[in-house]
């Protein structure tokens, strides 16, 4: 899949992590503020850890603001799509 050859390990886990931290109640500042702290606590720079969000749901590099973005999709979206 070309989104898999795309992300490096690092990313694939930052993905990870985040799709077990979002939850269903949670509106689009909450969501950003989980994609920014994780990026952050795992040591990844949110450059690229907010473009392997893009890629694996855009398959762009960058794209709108990602939290409401992410805030409009179910859990299990999320899920299904940041398991790669």
């Amino acid at each position: 899949m070309q989104v898999l050859a795309a992300l490096d390990d690092e990313q694939r886990e930052y993905l990870r992590e985040v799709s077990g931290r979002i939850r269903a109640e949670m509106d689009g500042e909450a969501v950003q503020n989980v994609l920014y702290s994780t990026a952050i606590e795992r040591g990844l720079k949110p450059k690229r850890a907010f473009a392997a969000v893009y890629r694996v749901l855009l398959g762009k590099t960058s794209g709108p603001k990602a939290g409401p973005f992410i805030a409009g999709l179910t859990p299990d979206q999320v899920s299904e799509r940041f398991s790669v």
